[in-house]
């Protein structure tokens, strides 16, 4: 698969050949504003410069607290979109030439509190400490004048310090433990709903990196292994440590296996150390209870049994977990299947000749047949009650649904993912933010079941962001790619939609459809959470699929 790759000057002096501007200076941001600007944002990353000319205030709506600021998306209709894929980013890309940027995004910030839509902001990133205000102003006008050359007067530009960073991380970011409390163990000792459900922390045997497990796949018309079931995520996940430029498939001829662990090591570790202290804590309660047992007044001592029999309940359900993952500490015991194929991480030629294309980061599991619950393995998302009555108010409120859907409300707890979106309709499913009269604002709803955050909603954004791959090509060479871009749901928005330890999570409309698997995102360098999400189209993984031989569908 060929790549696009774009070769940037090396460093020099302070951003030379900008535009000629007539703007007027601004001051630099003090340190209250550069750390204080974008309070709320899930990361939170520091300002390094900004077109609005307006004073910074913490307190704009006379609150005894910081206001927090919200990331929101920009709609299809407006002009950004179609001058940004028309050739305005490239222009952008230009003026930054010069410039370590890390990633590019063009999105709505703002406040809860606004009566109307916030601003577009041009909004780019760059790593810690590589770039001064003094130069950050002087890029930010160069790019108004270019905004201004398509009458985009009312884009905002604004440059703050933030990383791309792929979502696997090291094992000081703890997975979340989704299993259930009560379970039906399959055939091969792992229970059928933790078989059954995307989401799950895995990691590569011997290695510290984990990730998520991404939708199931069974085999399709045309495939020989009809009985087989595989499973998605992302390459840097499945295969880390390995060279990302190389093609992997396995051979069965005597091919050492690259085997991957269901529940990931981390997530016993971690999970095995909380049960121990919750069991401390415990104990030091039931012999406080009984000791005020042996005191209390009668009409207490009820209250008192109740808290007391609470507490030996908890302790019952905590030594059944104890039970199984005791059983899964050795290695062998959590083998749940091993990489078939993965192509070079790198970006994929663009069908538009004029475009970019998107980040090739995936990796095919073959899941082994004695950890699959009688063959019936499908991508069931899991709702607690109180995630069920959200689900239901978002779809209300928040979802206009395709001509040609069959779309009801959940009247289950489960949601299945049985089909992809395609790529044409994901700027169609879009519907006003309630409390906001503007018919044309409009974004698709999604959510994620992950390894680290458990489920999370977000908003696709109508225009794609830019970023920048340092590792992706050999020598100085960087590989700039056009990514789907996912922000936090705008109810939640200080929770981010994806943190370390996400990568290969399945993406998904409130249909049941999967958009794609979460493959990075940008955030201040030492932050699990991400401001944005990238997310790889599940379409495009399927594509990539039948062209190295394996005919697959989504189960």
């Amino acid at each position: 698969m060929s790549s696009t790759v774009l070769v940037r000057s090396a460093l020099n002096p302070p951003v030379p050949n900008l535009p000629t501007l007539t703007l007027s200076p601004r001051d630099e941001p003090n340190e209250d504003e550069k750390h204080g600007y974008y309070y709320g944002i899930p990361s939170r990353p520091l300002l390094v410069a900004r077109s609005n000319t307006q004073p910074w205030q913490s307190h704009p709506f006379s609150s005894s607290w910081p206001s927090a600021k919200t990331l929101q998306a920009v709609e299809r209709s407006h002009p950004i979109a179609e001058a940004w894929c028309s050739g305005l980013f490239r222009q952008i890309i230009e003026v930054l030439k010069n410039v370590s940027f890390t990633t590019i995004d063009v999105v709505r910030i703002g406040y809860l509190q606004d009566k109307e839509l916030p601003p577009v902001v041009l909004w780019i990133g760059v790593p810690n400490n590589s770039l001064s205000s003094r130069v950050g102003n002087e890029i930010v006008d160069a790019c108004v004048e270019i905004l201004r050359r398509y009458q985009l007067f009312d884009v905002q530009c604004e440059i703050r310090e933030s990383e791309y960073r792929q979502s696997a991380p090291s094992p000081t970011c703890s997975p979340t433990y989704l299993a259930p409390e009560t379970a039906t163990f399959a055939s091969g000792g792992f229970p059928a709903q933790l078989i059954a459900s995307p989401g799950q922390s895995i990691n590569l045997a011997g290695s510290t990196a984990h990730g998520s497990l991404g939708p199931y796949l069974r085999a399709g018309k045309g495939n020989p292994d009809a009985e087989c079931v595989y499973a998605i995520t992302c390459r840097h996940a499945a295969l880390p440590g390995t060279d990302l430029e190389e093609n992997f498939d396995w051979k069965r001829a005597g091919q050492p296996l690259k085997n991957i662990l269901l529940p990931s090591d981390a997530t016993v570790c971690q999970e095995l150390k909380e049960i121990n202290s919750s069991e401390r804590i415990h104990k030091v309660k039931r012999l406080d209870i009984r000791e005020k047992l042996m005191v209390c007044l009668p009409e207490e001592e009820e209250r008192l049994k109740l808290r007391l029999e609470r507490l030996h309940h908890e302790t019952n359900l905590r030594e059944d977990r104890q039970q199984l993952l005791s059983a899964w500490a050795p290695k062998e015991n959590r083998v749940f299947g091993h990489v078939v194929t993965a192509p070079p991480l790198r970006v994929a030629k663009s069908s538009d000749p004029s475009g970019l294309g998107s980040i090739v980061d995936w990796a095919l599991i073959k899941v082994h047949l004695k950890k699959q619950s009688d063959g019936k393995v499908m991508n069931w998302i899991n709702f607690k009650p109180d995630e069920t009555a959200q689900v239901n108010d978002m779809m209300i409120h928040d979802l206009e649904h395709h001509p040609e859907s069959r779309f009801d409300l959940l009247k289950e707890s489960t949601l299945c993912l049985s089909r992809a979106v395609p790529a044409n309709e994901l700027h169609f499913l879009f519907k006003p933010i309630e409390f906001l009269p503007e018919k044309d604002f409009q974004r698709i709803l999604v959510g994620m079941k992950g390894a680290h955050s458990g489920l999370t909603w977000g908003q696709v954004n109508g225009v794609s962001s830019i970023v920048s791959h340092h590792d992706t090509n050999k020598g100085t060479q960087e590989t700039l790619s056009m990514e789907l871009c996912v922000l936090p749901f705008l109810r939640t928005n200080d929770k981010a939609f994806s943190q370390c330890g996400d990568s290969g999570s399945a993406v998904f409309d409130l249909e049941g459809r999967i958009v794609g698997i979460v493959h990075g995102g940008s955030g201040s360098l030492h932050k699990a959470s991400k401001d944005v999400t990238y997310v790889s189209l599940m379409v495009d993984i399927q594509r990539g699929l039948n062209e190295r031989g394996y005919s697959v569908e989504i189960a």
